[in-house]
């Protein structure tokens, strides 16, 4: 990978007896991406993906079309707090030093005494999805004795309640199902300042508060691409794979956002954000807009530029449906702010305000409110080379132009196959054949590599005992 292109940075330790300990690799695109979109970051470690059973770690992100991207990988000997200060610098120095606002893991107690040596800067917060799954056998006890409990749960989690009315929701909860001795409910609330957004809202997360990024694309790497058997160079292969099909799925997502589109309503605030967001993140404002309709808006009697926004349904039953949120909306000095900081910790506005935009009949949001992250136009530095492969084959040749030869080849055996039934089977056995002496020739090339390395470990050993 460094030979196709020098961007690409890896680096390894090894023990005294000259064994691999631990070891970091990023590929060009996932530095780029990082320098993009590194703003936070998901942090977490699996078993059973290499034949070695050697912890894979995996920082993780989120990209302009709210895609999880892999920045870096690592493979631990173990998870002491010396290997994880080893794969946090080797992770900055690839970085440059940036640093990202927000870190989140789960509650490894050796992980989290490294984090701050080596991110000074960043919030360590702890994933929800670890929080809840940490304690889901006893939830799922809770959830079948009461039936109602989950919902209610939910709610207090989902919902953008201020710290003090998340207290007084859950203390609601706890009191309605006579939870007050029940361990798990204990132990949440004992660690709610350290995975609860609701304390810590002013802090940018870019929506990964909520969500298990680095649980899923460890799922993606075992399920789909690597497995316990492999050796471990087949495993970095297959994990640069994954990478790969991260970034046709990226690509497919970019060119869909340059499609046409048509606005549902005719605010100019809504073509304005149609024309700058992707598609991804068009659609979380479009849904947000949907919803936003189901609030009621009344002005403050202080100031003109004050709202009191409240759900038409101030049930009983939720927190967050009684509390009226107060916003401001200063045209002339174009802020738009709400109480429950949505926008500050996820960088999109939240139904509050949005309420409050077509209550205005706002014809432009202000740009300092556009973040560049979650726009068609995020990617910057061009003078980076991206690209994790050279375009051009070792004659010279582009694979571009190889592709169209061969596509355009396919097309017309598939055309032709389509016909009659004895077409078709012909034409299905050589795409057959094509595919099988396909697959024979790279297993020849990995054997050629195997044989390779085997020898190069030979010749090491041989050096280490003379």
């Amino acid at each position: 990978m460094k030979k196709e292109n020098e961007n690409f940075f890896y680096d390894y330790k090894v023990d005294d007896e000259n064994r691999l300990e631990n070891v970091f690799w990023s590929n060009a695109s996932s530095r780029a991406a990082y320098a993009d979109f590194g703003d936070c970051i998901t942090f977490d470690t699996t078993y059973k993906s290499n034949k070695h059973h050697l912890p894979l770690a995996v920082f993780v992100g989120v990209n302009n079309h709210l895609q999880s991207t892999i920045f870096g990988v690592a493979l631990m000997g173990n998870e002491s707090e010396e290997s994880f200060k080893w794969v946090f610098s080797r992770f900055l120095e690839c970085m440059g030093g940036k640093q990202p606002i927000c870190i989140l893991t789960d509650q490894c107690p050796a992980m989290a005494k490294a984090i701050p040596k080596f991110f000074p800067r960043t919030l360590h917060k702890f994933c929800r999805w670890h929080i809840m799954n940490k304690h889901k056998d006893l939830l799922k006890k809770l959830y079948k004795l009461f039936p109602d409990f989950k919902d209610q749960l939910t709610a207090i989690l989902n919902h953008p309640l201020m710290p003090s009315e998340f207290e007084d929701a859950w203390k609601a909860l706890i009191e309605k199902y006579n939870l007050h001795d029940i361990n798990v409910m204990i132990n949440l609330w004992a660690e709610r300042k350290l995975w609860i957004s609701a304390y810590w809202k002013e802090v940018f997360c870019a929506r990964m508060t909520s969500t298990q990024r680095s649980e899923s694309m460890n799922f993606v790497l075992k399920r789909g691409f690597v497995t316990e058997r492999d050796n471990l160079h087949i495993f970095a292969k297959q994990v640069n794979n994954c990478v790969q099909a991260r970034h046709e799925a990226e690509n497919a997502e970019a060119n869909a956002s340059t499609g046409t589109r048509k606005t549902v309503t005719r605010y100019g605030f809504e073509a304005q954000v149609m024309d700058k967001y992707t598609r991804a993140v068009y659609s979380v404002f479009r849904e947000r807009q949907y919803h936003s309709t189901a609030f009621r808006i009344k002005t403050s009697q202080d100031n003109p530029n004050n709202y009191l926004v409240h759900h038409y349904n101030q049930s009983k039953e939720f927190a967050w449906s009684r509390h009226e949120f107060r916003v401001l909306a200063d045209e002339a000095e174009g802020r738009y702010e709400c109480e429950c900081k949505l926008w500050e910790h996820i960088g999109l506005f939240c139904h509050h305000v949005i309420a409050v935009f077509e209550h205005l009949r706002l014809d432009e949001i202000p740009s300092k409110y556009i973040l560049q992250r979650y726009t068609k136009d995020a990617v910057t530095n061009p003078d980076f080379n991206r690209r994790d492969y050279r375009t051009t084959t070792e004659d010279g040749t582009s694979i571009e132009y190889r592709r169209t030869i061969l596509y355009s080849e396919a097309v017309k055996i598939i055309n032709k196959g389509c016909s009659l039934e004895a077409k078709f089977q012909i034409a299905l056995s050589a795409f057959r054949d094509a595919n099988s002496r396909l697959d024979n020739e790279d297993a020849e090339l990995e054997n050629n590599e195997d044989a390779e390395m085997e020898n190069n470990e030979q010749s090491s050993n041989q050096d280490n005992t003379t």
